[in-house]
């Protein structure tokens, strides 16, 4: 393929990276085994790793608008896409159990087109890294009591899915408060489901993205929780990705099939 001599443009959304991400697992099928992404494929230093989907994908690939495995040439600096990038994006610390963790399954993934990461990702002066999503959050919600006043949270803590510290007296408030302890999308509330062993337990959501705190944290308040089952917290993460936008509490209230609809149409 012909190298393009037009500057490619800059994505502009979160959806456009994950549509970019989703075109760059087409890389394993047959018809592209010439293809010049497979060619540059262990030259790409900066992997994003997106866990919901649990796939990874190039800064230079991801970072353009309407990337696809038979259209990508190579064109483009890979240092405005990584700029561009850090807006949804964070390096994972290489020292890290989670980089250990996420550069085992990076290698997986090479293996299985018979290639090799470059040593640049690895390398503690490298150049290279590798990124995950800023809120991708999976949060285990089970209270406790904290002797805190105010509610701090924000602090940030990198784990496989990229955690941040929540303060659990705060959860246990917006639980203690409500009404009851039914999921705000579908209904469903454990206890009913599943007698004494569901006791007590929901999993909360915080509709204010954490990520919008600055580096010494926010305030958060009780009217930022809803309260969702397990399955549905799955789904709201899913629909955040691939909308890029947040669902308020009232559009969760009206059920999150309803707003993921909408916010398509």
């Amino acid at each position: 393929m012909k190298k393009s001599t037009v500057e490619p443009a800059l994505v502009d959304s979160l959806g456009e990276v994950i549509e970019n991400a989703r075109r760059f697992q087409k890389i394993f099928l047959p018809k592209y085994l010439n293809c010049k992404a497979l060619e540059r494929f262990s030259r790409f230093s900066h992997w994003y790793y997106l866990p919901d989907l649990e796939i990874f994908a190039p800064s230079k690939f991801i970072g353009y608008k309407n990337t696809s495995i038979k259209k990508y040439d190579g064109t483009g600096n890979g240092g405005e896409t990584e700029i561009r990038l850090t807006k949804w994006f964070v390096k994972v610390p290489k020292k890290s159990q989670d980089f250990t963790i996420l550069s085992t399954e990076l290698e997986r993934f090479a293996a299985k087109l018979d290639k090799k990461i470059s040593e640049k990702t690895y390398k503690l002066e490298g150049k290279g890294a590798i990124h995950i999503l800023k809120d991708a959050l999976t949060i285990d919600y089970d209270p406790f009591e904290l002797n805190e006043e105010k509610y701090e949270e924000g602090k940030l803590l990198i784990r496989l899915h990229k955690k941040r510290e929540r303060n659990a007296k705060l959860i246990k408030d917006a639980k203690r408060m409500a009404k009851n302890l039914d999921c705000i999308c579908c209904g469903l509330n454990f206890e009913k489901q599943y007698g004494d062993l569901g006791s007590g337990f929901i999993e909360a959501h915080h509709t204010v993205p954490i990520s919008q705190a600055n580096e010494t944290g926010r305030k958060a308040e009780i009217n930022d929780i809803a309260l969702v089952c397990s399955n549905c917290h799955r789904m709201i993460h899913r629909v955040i990705q691939r909308n890029n936008r947040w669902p308020t509490k009232q559009e969760l209230a009206n059920g999150l099939l309803r707003f993921a609809r909408n916010d398509r149409e």
